[in-house]
């Protein structure tokens, strides 16, 4: 039980630092960082987002709190089935933005903050971390 509630707490510590990443600096914009919030809108509002997968990425953003609440939510639950499978969606979604991001910035100069680095470490220890507690309520079961 005490493994279960460890993995658990190590679930909300990671999720709380995933969703405090989307509010940090994730580039510098002239002298003003700029969140993952503001870059996305900046997207939407310069018309480069368009109509496609990217239009759909900038629409949705704002849901990924909801998704890293609800893996920790369901996890505390007792669903962690799918507190994973949300933990995951939300990795894939924050992980592939910050990646695309990082790419990008490296052609093209610009200048990344703290914001994308923790979100990429977050994004790959959120879906660890669910995969963890899963395993924990699992052994506890057998007890």
């Amino acid at each position: 039980m005490e493994r279960h509630l460890r993995s658990l707490s190590v679930l909300s510590v990671v999720g709380a630092g995933l969703v405090l990443a989307t509010f940090l600096p994730w580039v510098r914009s002239g002298s003003r960082p700029r969140s993952s919030y503001d870059l996305l809108g900046l997207l939407d509002r310069l018309g480069l987002a368009g109509d496609g997968p990217v239009a759909a990425v900038v629409r949705w953003w704002p849901v990924v709190p909801l998704l890293v609440t609800a893996a920790v939510v369901l996890a505390w639950w007792g669903r962690p089935g799918w507190a994973l499978v949300c933990a995951a969606v939300a990795a894939v979604y924050v992980g592939g933005v910050a990646m695309v991001l990082i790419v990008s910035a490296g052609r093209s100069g610009v200048d990344l903050g703290l914001g994308v680095w923790v979100a990429v470490v977050a994004g790959v220890l959120l879906p660890v971390a669910a995969a963890r507690v899963r395993l924990t309520a699992a052994s506890g079961r057998g007890c």
